[in-house]
């Protein structure tokens, strides 16, 4: 599995996360076809060298006129700016990029990561203003520079073709900045909020500067799979993204580390200490949310489109909520790499607001599908091995088994117990054996 990892020791923004990735090998050429998909137009992209406390970056910069929307010069509604009503125009314009968003020729995964980054400033800020979050808020998506810094680093992720993102826990800063709402403390209400959601580690330093923009939280927040120490990895590209100014005694740089994945990391859950590997171990993911105001005849469609999109078991349990009302707890396990599409098709099918997400560990059995002969013909089985290759269970496949009841007129307990019995002599593998001889050999002494 090919990782990056972020270290955020001086902060994160959008051009910093671009700058990483450039400096790591992206093709800024590569990029700016990948962004015309967008269909966007009225902006640059500027990449330059620059030295932070005498360490060399990269730093980029997105760059379009204060007004830019479409590729064709035209506001949101196919007309020019609307001068007369700024906040109103400046709503248009973000309602306008995600419709671009959803209708561009961006990959699936690139698309609703973008998306889901753009939600999370939306939902933020409305919440910080006590506003309702269908009502578009005009400031952090009011022009085309947040759009290409959200877009271009999750595109910029794919085309270096990596399949998970993890980082460091995130320097936010200190002090108190300027905004167009005033001085605000650090981090600022939409960072924190961006932050509190996806449960982001953070801490803050003596530096009077905001070092994580809403912009770099929201995309963090989009991408990224696990916070913490960095994994076991094979380091194959470094790439340090500059900052526009430096920050303090920390060189303002955010570092990508690329590589393969060697092992996945145990997280510290209940007192769970990491532990040796087993070969019959491997990390899940589990996705949960509570459901209390969903139509029940849904869930079989939602639990058929999870299994059809990586889930490896999905379930539901009864619980009693607030206000003493009913609802289920549906659980979903998955591959890791498979949680970003899991958990967009849950807010999609689903009415929860949000989503529990821990990686636990998950001991399997070994098992194949074989055939058994019974007087009937053949029936499958699936034969489960122990890591060792011990036989532990043996369970005939029902479907089989029920043909043959219903076309022999049997009951069908008499044909699975027959199926089970026709496999019985193949149980005795040689593991088995050997165990039994010493079983003897033992009581013989």
């Amino acid at each position: 599995m090919r990782i990056a990892y972020f270290d955020c020791f001086a902060g994160v923004s959008g051009d910093m996360i671009l700058g990483a990735l450039l400096d790591a090998g992206l093709s800024v050429d590569t990029l700016r076809e990948e962004l015309g998909k967008l269909s966007l137009g009225g902006y640059t992209i500027e990449v330059q060298k620059a030295i932070r406390q005498e360490f060399a970056g990269t730093h980029a910069s997105v760059h379009s006129p204060p007004r830019a929307t479409l590729t064709n010069g035209h506001g949101p509604n196919g007309h020019g700016p609307d001068e007369t009503n700024h906040t109103t125009d400046q709503a248009s314009v973000a309602s306008s990029f995600i419709e671009t968003i959803k209708n561009s020729a961006l990959s699936d995964d690139v698309r609703q990561k973008t998306l889901a980054a753009i939600h999370l400033l939306v939902e933020a800020e409305s919440y910080v203003q006590g506003n309702d979050p269908s009502s578009i808020p005009p400031h952090e998506l009011s022009s085309v520079d947040t759009l290409i810094e959200i877009a271009g680093a999750v595109a910029g992720l794919s085309l270096l073709g990596i399949d998970r993102v993890e980082c460091s826990p995130l320097n936010v800063g200190g002090g108190f900045v300027k905004t167009e709402d005033g001085t605000l403390p650090v981090p600022t209400p939409v960072t924190a909020e961006i932050l509190r959601t996806v449960s982001a580690p953070v801490y803050g330093t003596s530096v009077n500067k905001e070092l994580v923009t809403p912009a770099g939280a929201a995309i963090i927040a989009a991408i990224v799979t696990a916070f913490g120490p960095m994994p076991q990895m094979k380091i194959q590209k470094l790439g340090y993204g500059a900052g526009k100014s430096e920050v303090g005694a920390n060189p303002s740089l955010l570092r990508v580390t690329i590589g393969d994945l060697l092992a996945q990391p145990a997280p510290v859950t209940g007192g769970m200490q990491e532990r040796p590997h087993r070969p019959d171990e491997e990390w899940v993911a589990l996705l949960e949310a509570n459901l209390d105001d969903m139509n029940p005849r849904y869930y079989d469609f939602l639990m058929d489109r999870l299994a059809g999109h990586g889930a490896l078991d999905v379930f539901l349990a009864p619980v009693q909520m607030r206000e003493n009302r009913p609802g289920v707890v549906l659980s979903v396990l998955c591959k890791p790499e498979h949680v970003d599409t899991l958990a967009s098709i849950i807010f999609e099918e689903t009415s929860t607001l949000g989503l529990r997400i821990s990686e636990i560990p998950r001991r399997i059995l070994k098992w194949e599908e074989m055939q058994a002969q019974t007087p009937w013909g053949l029936i499958k089985v699936q034969v489960a091995r122990s890591a060792e290759g011990k036989v532990l269970h043996v369970k005939p496949e029902f479907d089989d088994v029920k043909k043959v009841a219903l076309e022999m007129n049997l009951p069908i307990d008499h044909v699975y117990e027959e199926a089970r019995r026709a496999w019985g002599p193949h149980m005795l593998d040689g593991h088995q054996q050997v165990g039994r001889f010493r079983e003897r050999i033992a009581k013989k002494l």
